[in-house]
């Protein structure tokens, strides 16, 4: 109110229109990659509710996209930010660039094909050990040949395979919640870890009975999953691809067009950037050129 009485004071008519104070919610929308299900969605949303000046959030899992309505006098673009990483997910603003690049799913396609051909790598040879290599064959006494194997092929596996799912269902679990991510890596470190107990044991208690180890398992699990998330993520990108031509065919500018009282002539045409149109502007559309906004159209 100080630079309100400053103005008035310099002979021209100052009115506060909206203070500061009280200056309403900001709306935000945010790009979020590492969701897998509708788990994942709902936690987000409850994470952010739960900040205090977020009034409303709201976390399509298809798109990718989140819509947050919050106070900018509580808190902030990057609070907000960062508050959806520490979930284990992956946030920004999007531009124009990258709405095109997550209606693609180009770059968590790759990942997740890169993930499978890994996995496979691993889990292929297992197979192989599980079939061909004969139960009783023992390296020392107490320790199966075949059960050896599994393990040294299945340890890098939990890295390789399984890195991705242990990295969010960590961050779940410490944000209190479950998702998908936390089922899978449950499956796969329980079937690992218990191999290796009995393993050890028939080692310790020199075992020249048969032994039975799930190390296959877990790699097996870590390869179908990821497959399935490359699939997943393909159907999305060809799903969104008429989105995609959408926003590539979006107008840029609009022609506005004053027109003369009484004859309806023309008398002035400027173009301008589609953001600063507004009701009641008339637009002349041109054949060939795309529409920027919705019109009412009259035939006179």
């Amino acid at each position: 109110y100080e630079i309100q009485e400053k103005i008035n004071s310099m002979g021209f008519i100052c009115t506060v229109i909206q203070d500061g104070k009280h200056s309403g919610y900001s709306e935000l929308a945010v790009h979020i990659t590492g969701m897998t299900c509708s788990s994942c969605t709902n936690s987000i949303e409850r994470m952010l509710l739960n900040l205090e000046g977020v009034k409303e959030a709201s976390v399509v899992l298809t798109t990718e996209m989140g819509k947050i309505q919050y106070d900018n006098n509580i808190i902030g673009v990057r609070t907000i930010l960062k508050a959806i990483r520490d979930a284990g997910f992956q946030a920004e603003i999007p531009s124009k660039d990258t709405k095109m690049a997550a209606l693609s799913h180009r770059k968590t396609i790759n990942s997740w094909r890169m993930t499978f051909v890994l996995c496979l790598m691993l889990a292929a040879p297992s197979m192989v050990v599980m079939y061909a290599v004969p139960k009783s064959k023992e390296v020392i006494v107490g320790l199966k040949l075949k059960p050896f194997l599994l393990f040294v092929i299945a340890t890098p596996g939990q890295y390789i395979g399984g890195r991705k799912f242990f990295v969010t269902a960590w961050k779940s679990i410490l944000h209190k919640s479950a998702n998908m991510d936390v089922l899978i890596s449950l499956g796969g470190l329980i079937s690992y870890l218990y191999s290796v107990a009995v393993l050890l044991h028939s080692v310790l208690t020199l075992n020249t009975g048969p032994v039975e180890v799930f190390f296959e398992t877990s790699l097996m699990l870590y390869t179908f999953v990821s497959l399935g998330r490359w699939i997943e993520n393909i159907a999305k990108g060809q799903t969104s691809a008429a989105l995609s031509t959408l926003l590539s065919m979006q107008a840029h500018s609009a022609r506005i067009v004053t027109l003369e009282e009484g004859t309806m002539d023309v008398v002035h045409e400027e173009n301008i950037e589609i953001e600063y149109v507004q009701k009641g502007d008339i637009v002349k559309v041109c054949v060939g050129v795309s529409l920027c906004v919705s019109l009412f159209v009259s035939l006179c």
